[in-house]
């Protein structure tokens, strides 16, 4: 499993995706190694308000020059398209191209897309992504019947019920040493590649 980067390094290869933080780092970089897709380099915005300044950083990063294709991995969090619109208005500040929809690639050079998490449709955030990729999975009823059983009990609620589920289910997992991150758990198995859930992502990475 690689070491996450601290200051951005240079740019090493032609298609460059950004994702928000560590997890997604951690996250990302899992899925394209096992997509084998050798010409992506994986950065971390340390945060999505760092975006507009990393954007502008990136011309002047060591590389540059064989740049070919950028793309940006966000959250929809409360609101996909305010958070589309976010991202487009720190591109287009930027001076780069911005796409007409999440999820596509602008015909430019270099070529541009955002892909907005969890699925370019709805609010949610990475963790919802993971959650939607096991709901197959038999145990998968177990985390609601938990988090009921707590509330019934106390009248306590998660603040965060996405990141609360993936927690819970991380800690159900019978790995040496456990694992308590969402992007870890992509290096050590947990989370079913091959399900549809996870289709738009792939095809996104893959048509860069």
């Amino acid at each position: 499993m690689p070491a996450l980067p601290g200051r951005p390094k240079a740019i090493e290869k032609p298609c460059l995706v950004l994702g928000e933080g560590p997890d997604d780092w951690f996250f990302l970089s899992a899925l394209v190694e096992e997509l084998r897709i050798d010409h992506i380099q994986v950065d971390h915005l340390q945060g999505k308000d760092k975006l507009s300044l990393h954007l502008r950083a990136l011309k002047e990063r060591t590389g540059r020059e064989r740049l070919r294709a950028l793309a940006i991995v966000t959250d929809a969090d409360d609101n996909f398209g305010a958070s589309f619109r976010k991202v487009c208005n720190s591109l287009s500040a930027a001076g780069f191209a911005v796409p007409v929809a999440a999820g596509t690639h602008t015909n430019t050079a270099p070529s541009v897309g955002v892909f907005v998490l969890p699925d370019n449709a709805r609010p949610g955030e990475l963790e919802d992504l993971c959650l939607a990729s096991i709901q197959a999975d038999a145990a998968f009823a177990c985390l609601d019947q938990f988090f009921e059983c707590v509330k019934t009990a106390s009248g306590r609620e998660p603040r965060e019920p996405s990141k609360a589920r993936v927690l819970a289910w991380l800690a159900a997992q019978p790995m040496k040493g456990g694992v308590k991150h969402l992007g870890i758990a992509a290096f050590k198995g947990c989370w079913p590649w091959t399900d549809a859930a996870f289709q738009p992502l792939v095809n996104f990475l893959r048509l860069m």
